[in-house]
């Protein structure tokens, strides 16, 4: 897709003067919808990441694997919880 815009402004009506767009019938989406997609795709790649994650095993003590759950952050938590609940019904 292909686009080109080329814009000249005023300072008192800040209108444009000229638009070229490849899909001249395209909806133009508004920030709301573009902050949604880029949500969207930030999920699907941060998934796809942790499916691709190599996976080990660690012989730790439980204190030690404790201790470290002090440190995490709530989205951290989040994680390790969906991680323990698949764990769990599997």
């Amino acid at each position: 897709m292909i686009f080109e815009l080329e814009l000249t402004f005023n300072r008192v009506g800040e209108k444009m003067s000229h638009k070229a767009v490849h899909e001249p019938e395209a909806k133009v989406m508004d920030a709301a919808e573009v902050w949604e997609d880029a949500q969207q795709i930030a999920n699907l790649l941060l998934q796809n990441l942790l499916k691709a994650e190599s996976l080990i095993q660690l012989q730790i003590p439980l204190s030690i694997f404790l201790s470290a759950l002090e440190n995490l952050t709530r989205d951290e938590l989040m994680l390790l919880l969906k991680r323990v609940q698949e764990r769990l019904a599997a």
